[in-house]
């Protein structure tokens, strides 16, 4: 292929239009339209900036074939992404399962409840930290990623996806007739740990589904590193991240301070809704 049919392809496949390509390199939208006629040639300084705005080689925006490039995941992007939802929803519902955990033991020894729960919070803190950092140095490393999933693959998640966010409602419904079956043989707190079992359970699912779809949102990616718009998401992202470490010490707060775990954990949804109206708001702005 020759190099307009590359950038044609290559800006197509990012969802722009010519103007948006112009004004990302700072040339006319005329110039970006010979470029794709084959009717002039962009300079050397262009060509680079290309390459990094659509992250492929120069030799393959040049020379190469990118349509045939486009199936393979040179990037590893799915196999990091696979890694960060499982790492995630791993983290969020070990903190539910040592709580479940801790709810259970706190009867019989409030000391080994403790030495549950903890390294549950310390080895989830740590997931946390350590895909988070290496969520944004990936990002930052690969600003744009060629969409490389068929639509075949898409339909397939679709499905999936259905059926996991049904299970996971289901889990959670089920989590409330046990914390009920429960309460008529153990205590209020034993019957919240049964709840909060079926919770993390469920829990895990909405996450690691929930990013797993963000995951094949490819086009989602690449504009949310547009320079217009990565400000504003990074702005979203570490607010959001603030409201959540807020909950979580408020949390831990109450819990160790009047041991009143059961109703501390509405501190979670109302730092959710929390950052949906952030997001609500920034995106308004924008």
């Amino acid at each position: 292929m020759q190099f307009s049919e590359n950038l044609q392809l290559l800006r197509k496949k990012n969802n722009m239009t010519q103007e948006q390509l112009a004004e990302h390199l700072q040339v006319s939208r005329q110039a970006v339209s010979k470029w794709e006629a084959a009717q002039s040639y962009p300079e050397m300084e262009k060509l680079l900036e290309i390459c990094n705005l659509f992250s492929c080689d120069l030799d393959l925006l040049v020379r190469g074939d990118v349509e045939k490039d486009m199936v393979e995941d040179t990037t590893q992007y799915d196999r990091f992404y696979n890694r960060y939802s499982f790492a995630v929803a791993g983290g969020v519902a070990l903190i539910i399962l040592g709580l479940s955990a801790f709810l259970w033991i706190e009867e019989g020894s409030e000391t080994l409840a403790y030495l549950c729960f903890l390294p549950c919070l310390t080895v989830s803190l740590f997931l946390f930290v350590l895909f988070g950092i290496r969520k944004e140095y990936f990002e930052k490393q690969h600003p744009q990623v060629v969409d490389f999933y068929t639509d075949a693959q898409k339909q397939q998640f679709g499905q999936w996806f259905a059926i996991a966010i049904a299970s996971a409602v289901t889990l959670l419904i089920l989590g409330v007739l046990l914390m009920k079956f429960l309460e008529l043989y153990v205590s209020e707190d034993r019957a919240s740990a049964g709840f909060l079992l079926l919770v993390a359970a469920a829990c895990w699912v909405f996450i690691y589904f929930g990013l797993q779809k963000e995951k094949y949102n490819v086009v989602g990616y690449n504009r949310r590193h547009q320079p217009d718009v990565s400000t504003a998401a990074q702005k979203e992202e570490n607010i959001c991240a603030v409201i959540m470490l807020a909950a979580t010490a408020v949390f831990l707060a109450i819990g160790i301070l009047s041991g009143s775990w059961s109703p501390a954990w509405v501190v979670f949804p109302i730092g959710g809704i929390a950052c949906g109206i952030v997001s609500i708001v920034l995106k308004g702005r924008q």
